[in-house]
């Protein structure tokens, strides 16, 4: 199964080990019987024609495998059971596993059951039936060998571990290798396929950084999904050795230090110190230590560099704090980190960094049942309430129900205590179901002074109610598996339930009162319990059912429903793609799995969002359009039948390029650093539509400019090694043969920690009450900030309707008089040395 970790040095040994585990853990196959049939094969070494002696074949079903050796000539017959197979090879290490018929695996661990029955042609096996030709001619298998050493000096690098990915059967096959004395790590045993290779972070007492082959450096280990789509692909063939695959390792720096109670001195051990590094918009953790009972630390192995770094206490009685000596409201947000003092580090050099944490306050109280006064376990969450809203502090576990949370800075805190089986309760009584930030800013206010103690938060929880029942199909009584059941207070789900496989559901974690139930379960009429279907199958609480009362603590079984199958007009359908065929443009969906079944289809096609300038009839679910033109479409598409046309799909956007070729969707999941003024930046290509051949990548002074650069590069990673203090702005586009994506989210990079634009705004959150628009967004984490820029368009990324500067500080905007309609606004921060780039854009409806 593809995700298997290995070592290398797999033996004929484990080989067989492999092969006999497949059945004891799948489960015997059926002993053979006259309902048998018979599969003839051969096992060969495809570069030599030789046969391959006591190698195995493993057919399974989808329940169980059997497996057969190969004779001398590498000859095997195995009488099988009547049913459809997959099979795969178990052959010496040497050569390369295939799944049938003629799909080599990366790594003999990952030829399995699950990848074959994924990936395998189907071998069906009837009674007296003889099937020949299920052969596997297996390629010699494959090495990858390098080098790790020190970058600064050449000196090999002992003890480092070493990984090398793939992709294969929708999955991660993984192995690791440790380099010898004289740095050198080999892999073999693999198969045809383009590998990754990078280190992981455990190197040699961490003294250094860890880096991708490919050039490409990491900050703290090695990320293995970025390494796959950034890294220079490492290309195995059959029977070749690739050598050369050599890792310069960058000698880090350090930093140390002690952490002691400002008060006493006395150390402060089990706090956690970790170090950051700014890039751009946020802060990349790089890597952390726990201070030992000395009160020491030590973070190795760091890239050189400006670093930003914190101690947050835990539950150590003292209050979190950033260097240099910032104290931290609660648990550090980014925003406190970033504006800390920087901690420069260099090559092989260390800079000692020491806090001196103040004592801060606490609370204290016990935890009861209210039914019994009791004391119960439970834990309790401690959040700071004031003007940048509700923010958790920390979290503790009592104790024969008793509890102190310690380390809390002077200010105003709610206390949330929890208990499986218990409704969440507030420090005033008030219970959630779960708890919104509105309900917790309703909790008692908790006063706390740095060095004192608030008894008394004595908390009360009631126990909560069950609800269980059934699920069965009308027709056959069978149980309907994988169905959720909602429960509802007035419209507001409270609580969800999933049917096993016994089509059983239980909910859970209920107040007293009383609640509504009612199913949600793909290709059944759905109902309300006690009362009817849900209109367009959709249950929404509003509907009229039986009211269900819950006592306290105590559970209402039978709550069963029996359900037909879905009527009237079909659902939407699901998952409209869009693919590159060699006659065009190949459209395909899924079936809609709601309301009634489908009998055709409409495959609509406009030149704006919602709009149709074609509409064409399709019988099935896929549909090719030759000769496509160049240009943007968006497209639905809607199930039918005879009550009538469904609802349309979720819309695809599709943009096409020269000669009809789509082209690819920007990519994402941008990671940028800057050390020692080299710039390292991956980012992956999107996980829908089209492969990229390459990318353009775009910098500039300015957001939205390119006035700098466009470099072309041909994967998913770029580095430039002299970058200079100041700020630039990134955006990368994907290209193919029919031209470049629109590009990727805008990336602000910050090197040397300098003055810049502040950093994008997180969240933007709107309202509207007739006419009245109004906005409220959170400031950035990184500013200063002078005001904020809004701009509205009429489209998604236009600004053709305006841009207002609110000339102010303020994170709230009210706009009255605005007139009808759909209005596209998004949001920048500014100062006087720009903007920031755009944050997410809202959809907003005046009606």
């Amino acid at each position: 199964m593809a995700g298997i970790r290995m070592t290398t040095g797999t033996t004929a040994q484990a080989r067989v080990w492999r092969a006999v585990m497949v059945v004891a853990v799948l489960g015997l196959a059926p002993a053979a019987s006259a309902q048998t049939g018979t599969v003839n094969g051969r096992v060969t070494n495809a570069a030599t024609g030789a046969g391959v002696s006591a190698g195995f074949v493993v057919f399974c079903t989808s329940a169980s495998c059997v497996s057969q050796t190969t004779n001398a000539t590498g000859n095997y017959t195995a009488t099988l059971p009547g049913g459809t197979y997959t099979a795969y090879s178990s052959a010496p290490a040497t050569l390369v596993d295939e799944i049938f018929d003629n799909i080599p695996c990366p790594m003999q661990p990952d030829c399995g059951p699950f990848a074959a029955r994924d990936l395998g042609a189907r071998i069906v096996v009837t009674a007296g039936s003889v099937t020949n030709g299920v052969n596997f001619a297996l390629d010699p298998a494959g090495t990858v060998t390098g080098r790790v050493t020190d970058a600064a000096t050449g000196a090999p690098l002992a003890g480092v571990e070493v990984d090398l990915s793939t992709r294969f059967d929708n999955g991660v096959a993984t192995a690791v290798a440790t380099s010898n004395a004289s740095g050198v790590f080999t892999f073999s045993g693999l198969g045809p396929a383009a590998y990754t290779v990078f280190t992981n972070g455990r190197t040699p007492a961490n003294t250094h950084a860890n880096m991708i082959f490919g050039d490409l450096l990491c900050l703290g280990s090695c990320n293995e999904n970025t390494a796959l789509d950034s890294g220079t692909p490492v290309v195995v063939t059959p029977g070749a050795t690739r050598s050369g695959v050599d890792l310069p390792l960058p000698p880090g720096g350090t930093i140390a230090g002690r952490v002691v109670n400002s008060a006493t001195s006395t150390a402060l051990p089990g706090v956690t110190v970790a170090a950051f590094m700014r890039a751009g918009v946020g802060l990349n953790f790089v890597g952390s230590a726990t201070v030992d009972t000395s009160g020491s630390y030590s973070i190795s192995g760091l890239p050189p560099g400006s670093y930003l770094v914190r101690a947050d206490s835990g539950q150590k009685g003292a209050v979190s704090e950033v260097h240099d000596n910032q104290p931290c409201r609660a648990t550090c947000t980014v925003a406190e980190t970033g504006g800390g003092s920087p901690v420069p580090v260099a090559a092989g050099a260390t800079s000692t960094i020491d806090f001196r944490l103040d004592r801060g306050g606490s609370i204290s109280g016990t935890l009861t049942n209210a039914a019994t006064q009791v004391p119960v376990q439970g834990s309790v969450q401690v959040f700071r309430v004031d003007g940048t809203g509700v923010r958790l502090a920390t979290t503790v576990d009592s104790t024969g129900g008793n509890f102190v949370a310690s380390g809390l800075t002077t200010g105003t805190y709610v206390a949330l205590a929890q208990r499986s089986g218990f409704a969440r309760a507030l420090f005033n009584g008030l219970r959630c179901e779960p708890c919104s930030p509105d309900q917790l800013a309703q909790g008692t206010p908790i006063a706390v002074t740095n060095g004192a103690n608030t008894p008394g938060i004595n908390i009360a929880l009631t126990p909560t109610g069950v609800i269980i029942g059934t699920l069965r199909a009308s027709a056959t009584n069978a149980p309907i598996v994988g169905a959720e059941v909602r429960v509802f207070r007035g419209s507001v789900v409270v609580a969800r339930g999933v049917t096993n496989a016994a089509g059983l559901y239980t909910t859970n974690g209920l107040l007293a009162g009383s609640v509504t139930v009612a199913t949600a379960a793909p290709g059944f009429a759905n109902q309300i319990f006690g009362g009817g279907p849900c209109p367009n199958n959709t249950c929404d609480g509003t509907e009229v059912g039986q009211k269900i009362v819950i006592p306290t603590g105590i559970g209402v079984a039978d709550i069963d429903f029996r359900l037909g199958p879905a009527t009237g007009i079909p659902g939407a359908p699901r998952n409209l793609r869009a693919s590159q065929g060699p006659a065009g443009v190949q459209f395909a969906w899924d079936a809609p799995v709601d309301l009634g079944p489908a009998t055709s289809y409409v495959l609509e096609a406009g030149l704006s969002p919602g709009t149709t300038f074609a509409a064409v009839p399709v019988a099935g679910t896929t549909f090719n359009v030759p000769g496509v033109p160049p240009g943007t479409y968006f497209l639905r598409v809607r199930a039918a039948n005879g009550a009538g046309s469904g609802p349309a799909s979720p819309e695809l956007r599709l943009r096409v390029g020269a000669g009809g070729v789509i082209l690819p969707e920007p990519p994402s999941n941008f990671e940028t650093s800057v050390v020692g003024g080299r710039l390292t930046m991956t980012w992956s290509p999107a996980e829908t539509g089209v492969r990229p051949t390459s990318y353009l990548v775009e910098v500039g002074s300015a957001s939205g400019l390119a006035n700098i650069g466009v470099v072309p590069v041909a994967t998913a990673a770029f580095t430039f090694p002299g970058v200079p203090p100041g700020f630039f702005y990134f955006r990368v586009r994907a290209q193919n043969a029919g031209g470049a994506s629109e590009p990727g989210e805008e990336q602000m990079l910050v090197a040397g920690n300098g003055p810049a634009p502040p950093s994008v705004i997180p969240t933007v959150t709107s309202t509207v009450a007739g006419n009245v628009l109004t906005l409220t967004w959170q400031a950035p984490a990184f500013g200063p900030v002078a005001s904020y820029r809004v701009e509205a368009g009429s489209a998604p990324g236009l600004a053709n309707l305006g841009v207002l500067d609110t000339g102010t500080t303020a994170t709230f905007l009210v706009v009255p008089g605005v007139p009808r309609g759909t209005y596209y606004v998004r949001l920048r921060a500014v100062n006087a040395l720009g903007a920031s780039t755009v944050s997410d854009e809202r959809v907003i409806v005046v009606p």
